[in-house]
């Protein structure tokens, strides 16, 4: 996994990951009960930063993104830790909102692309492709003119997280970047990644710091707390992805993309 990080890294690619849906601080990871995920029944694993990592994650070059739900407090789901922590970005969080009318609401998460087969295997779309009834206002359908359908549905992850990350790496590529050779265009990943950093919007962590999701309806297994202060914390790292500043800011005098 090293090894194929620095390749893509070594060959222009600016590499982006979500830090993953343990609500943990990956700085002191708990011992693993859910591993392995598949073929074997799974037992108690003690987990440690030096012989166990959290991969892609916690590899070279890699921006950890964590996720935020509407409001900008952090999904409860999303791990967290000034260790591995980059940025944060929307990743939908259903029980955002609590208080208002739009608490454990769809709206709350990401609609995202989703395979056809997947919502056959839950129920939610018929042999014949047709959205189930009952399904209407989460599951969605788009036909080309050809007869091909792409469908979509609400999700909420740190895989909805990065993303967002990468798009606002994206656009600091096609506004920044420079032609290399004769046909080339692009900007080092070292350049993509301190420009995305220097225009995320800073966040300070919350008051009190320790960050507690009863009203959501969790235990205090999900308590977590953020160190750092308003530059650079646990929750946010550098701060919520900026597309609008990302774009508008110039680079840093000297920078070579």
């Amino acid at each position: 996994m090293q090894r194929a990080l620095n390749f893509a890294h070594n060959n222009g690619v600016t590499l982006d990951g979500a830090l993953g849906n343990n609500n943990e601080d990956l700085g002191a990871p708990r011992t693993d009960v859910t591993s392995p995920d598949y073929g074997a029944d799974p037992y108690p694993r003690p987990i440690d930063n030096e012989s166990c990592w959290d991969l892609p994650t916690e590899g070279p070059h890699v921006i950890g993104v964590s996720s935020v739900g509407p409001s900008g407090k952090k999904s409860d789901f999303s791990n967290y830790g000034t260790e591995q922590i980059s940025v944060a970005a929307p990743g939908g969080w259903f029980r955002d909102g609590f208080g208002t009318d739009t608490f454990r609401t769809d709206a709350n998460m990401i609609l995202s692309t989703y395979p056809k087969h997947v919502l056959q295997e839950e129920g939610s779309v018929d042999a014949d492709g047709n959205i189930v009834a009952g399904f209407e206002n989460s599951v969605f359908k788009q036909c080309k003119a050809n007869g091909e359908c792409g469908y979509y549905t609400y999700l909420q992850g740190t895989s909805m997280a990065s993303p967002h990350a990468a798009g606002v790496a994206a656009l600091i590529v096609s506004r920044h970047g420079k032609a290399q050779g004769r046909t080339g265009f692009g900007m080092s990943p070292d350049q993509v990644e301190q420009h995305l950093y220097r225009t995320a919007a800073e966040h300070a962590c919350p008051e009190p710091r320790l960050q507690q999701y009863r009203n959501e309806g969790r235990d205090e297994t999900y308590d977590a707390y953020c160190a750092g202060g308003v530059n650079f914390n646990g929750f946010y790292g550098y701060g919520i992805v900026d597309a609008y500043a990302a774009v508008k800011t110039p680079l840093k005098p000297n920078a070579r993309p």
